[in-house]
């Protein structure tokens, strides 16, 4: 894999991040820093696979990493709702 593929997502998240943060609609930064990022990350993720030619396998890296923060999720909004 050539050295640009594989820097490429970086790169996307390096300029994505500041450009979402200060060029996005306020609606947006108000739903909240974890949210904001979040969809940035995912967003780069499905661009960098695109790049990668991986596309396929890219819902079951999803579902693995949303099983594996399940627990953490489910704690933090059983916080969330006791204040």
């Amino acid at each position: 894999m050539p050295a640009w593929k594989a820097l490429s997502a970086y790169a996307i998240l390096l300029v994505a991040l500041p450009a979402v943060r200060f060029f996005a609609p306020l609606w947006f930064i108000k739903l909240g820093f974890a949210v904001w990022i979040g969809i940035t990350i995912t967003c780069v993720c499905l661009v960098s696979s695109i790049i990668l030619q991986d596309v396929t396998s890219m819902p079951g890296y999803m579902k693995t990493s949303f099983c594996s923060v399940f627990g953490a999720l489910i704690a933090m909004a059983s916080l969330v709702a006791l204040f």
